[in-house]
């Protein structure tokens, strides 16, 4: 591999990041600049003036390049690169990754495209076959829920897996009691998610391909405070997809909650099994997702009073020595809307857990430990998990096991 521990400790590393200007790619790139073993930055995105913006005077980024520009030009930029990370959509997998792997560069990206399998996982033998790594679906969810999962599993059969998601933005309410309609996730996403059915694993032979209908299964649960008590419901998420293949698992379902959730279900009152993504588009018209500049406009302003995201994992299995059924879980909140620089408190959790797996990647690439193939989270080492674990405990919220 191009990339390996003694070269890798020689010389400064080359990074490219698509959607340099978007929510998480541009504090990536935050992050990239205060890291002294990277030297330069390749910035690639399809708004270059979003770009610059938050670029401007970074010393270590020595290209700004249009998304669509697939030339020559793109090419000479990439050359050298040690790491690819695909921050952009998820749309670009297969064509960021086929990049990545010409260049035999290091690949990160944060999401499966495929409702149905991880499109990513396809090119597993050509990246072995070449010697370089990719590691895929690094986020809050998933990302850090599949890795909590994976701990929680270990030495267990038969397991039950659920994974429970919250969002959460508080709002001052407005004179005649009602909340301000603010909401920070993007229509074109909301669209996806809400038109993208979902799949809940179960390896029992009587109850295999079920599917849920999006905002289904409504059930009360609980996350540390200041969130607490929420109703989760079933949305298209990408934790199944791979860890389906885990033999130790018997069922996973995976549902999201919070206010954020509860305020979007208000407005779209009338889902349906065969809802058109025009309906959705209609009843969003008048949903405006504000920029990070407005959020801190409103933070400031009290009309935002906070916002959060947290994970709860559990895990029912049976202990092969005893055959006795034992619960474990898993607790994780991140910073608040109050307390992150920039952005959203979604957006910098999710570029600081993508950033501490970065991290554990180079680390262990210098040591001559990186695996060759595509990853997902719950497939790396124990050693590698414990380690990502503990950069993301340091530089957000512990990370809670009972």
């Amino acid at each position: 591999m191009k990339g390996d521990g003694e070269s890798l400790a020689k010389q400064g590393i080359k990074v490219a990041i698509f959607g340099a200007g978007g929510a998480v790619g541009s504090i990536l790139a935050t992050f990239f600049q205060q890291l002294e073993s990277v030297s330069q930055i390749v910035c690639i995105d399809s708004d270059l003036e979003r770009t610059y913006k938050y670029v401007k005077g970074r010393k270590k980024i020595i290209h700004v390049i249009t998304n669509g520009n697939r030339n020559e030009k793109l090419r000479w930029a990439l050359k050298n690169c040690f790491l690819v990370i695909n921050a952009a959509s998820s749309k670009l997998n297969r064509e960021l990754m086929a990049i990545a792997w010409e260049i035999d560069a290091l690949y990160f990206d944060f999401a499966s495209f495929d409702n149905l399998d991880a499109e990513q996982e396809k090119s597993h033998e050509r990246f072995m076959e070449k010697n370089i790594t990719a590691w895929i679906n690094w986020g809050i969810g998933p990302g850090l829920t599949n890795t909590l999962a994976a701990k929680l599993i270990n030495g267990l059969d038969d397991c039950v897996v659920k994974i429970r998601v919250a969002e959460h933005t508080k709002l001052k309410k407005e004179k005649n009691d009602k909340e301000p309609l603010i909401f920070l996730w993007k229509p074109d996403l909301v669209v996806d998610e809400i038109t993208s059915p979902v799949y809940v694993l179960n390896k029992d032979s009587r109850h295999t391909d079920i599917v849920r209908e999006p905002f289904s299964g409504p059930e009360t649960c609980i996350f540390p405070y200041p969130i607490g008590k929420t109703t989760c419901r079933y949305m298209n998420e990408n934790e199944v997809i791979t860890m389906k293949n885990l033999q130790n698992i018997l069922t996973i379902d995976v549902k999201t909650g919070g206010d954020d959730i509860e305020r979007l279900f208000k407005k779209l009152p009338k889902i349906t099994k065969m809802i058109k993504r025009d309906q959705i588009e209609k009843y969003l018209k008048n949903v405006k997702t504000p920029s990070p500049d407005e959020i801190k406009k409103m933070v400031d302003e009290g009309t935002i009073l906070d916002g959060r995201v947290a994970i709860t994992v559990e895990v029912d299995g049976e202990d092969p020595r005893t055959e006795e059924r034992i619960l474990r879980k898993a607790t994780w909140m991140g910073l608040g809307l109050r307390e992150v620089p920039r952005g959203t408190h979604v957006s910098f959790n999710t570029a600081i857990i993508a950033f501490c797996a970065i991290l554990q990647m180079f680390k262990m690439a210098k040591e001559e430990k990186l695996k060759p193939g595509v990853f997902a989270p719950e497939y790396l080492s124990a050693e590698g998990q414990d380690a990502i674990l503990a950069c993301i405990s340091e530089k957000t919220n512990p990370v809670n096991f009972e």
